[in-house]
């Protein structure tokens, strides 16, 4: 039996529910990547949280983040890539797809969706280096790697910038359906 495609929500932080909010936060966490410090007041100021759902129950989560110059800086330095603010104003971050949901493009739906979101504007993303899977859908979506692979802060594992921009052709993804709220 093929399974269902999943129904994506788009929405700016300030029009989620505090139980929207909650799951994206729980997204991000089991990612295991992500310093919780800090994180809910991070989570409020992306531009927009991207939810994949089935049946109304959440698999997969991204955002369109607006990441504050001292982490910029910090990504731009240690990786060699060249990240002004003016030229990248955005960042696809906590992209996380529940590990029963993997392997079915949903991570490649979910940067689509972002990218849709952003109006086309450039943005760049960092993924673990030994994540291929990311690799490829950020390669689908657009984005190329940039710079050096850099340790990341949060661990022994190394990050990958990759980098799109806006002149790539934006393929939406199938926002046809109407969401209802997270549950």
């Amino acid at each position: 039996m093929k399974s269902a495609m999943p129904e994506l929500l788009v929405k700016s932080p300030c029009e989620c529910s505090n139980i929207e909010i909650a799951a994206f936060i729980a997204f991000v966490r089991a990612g295991g990547e992500v310093s919780i410090q800090g994180l809910v007041e991070r989570i409020r100021s992306a531009a927009v949280l991207v939810f994949a759902r089935v049946d109304g129950l959440v698999i997969g989560v991204a955002a369109l983040k607006q990441p504050q110059a001292s982490y910029r800086r910090r990504v731009s330095s240690e990786s060699g890539a060249k990240l002004p603010a003016a030229e990248f104003p955005y960042e696809l971050g906590w992209v996380y797809v529940s590990p029963e949901s993997r392997g079915k493009g949903i991570s490649l739906l979910l940067s689509q969706a972002v990218i849709a979101a952003s109006d086309g504007a450039c943005m760049f993303a960092t993924s673990r280096t030994d994540n291929i899977a990311m690799h490829r859908s950020l390669t689908k979506a657009g984005f190329v790697s940039a710079g050096t692979p850099f340790v990341s802060g949060r661990g022994k594992h190394s990050l990958q910038v990759f980098i799109r921009h806006a002149a790539q052709p934006i393929i939406p993804p199938d926002l046809s359906r109407q969401a209802a709220p997270v549950r």
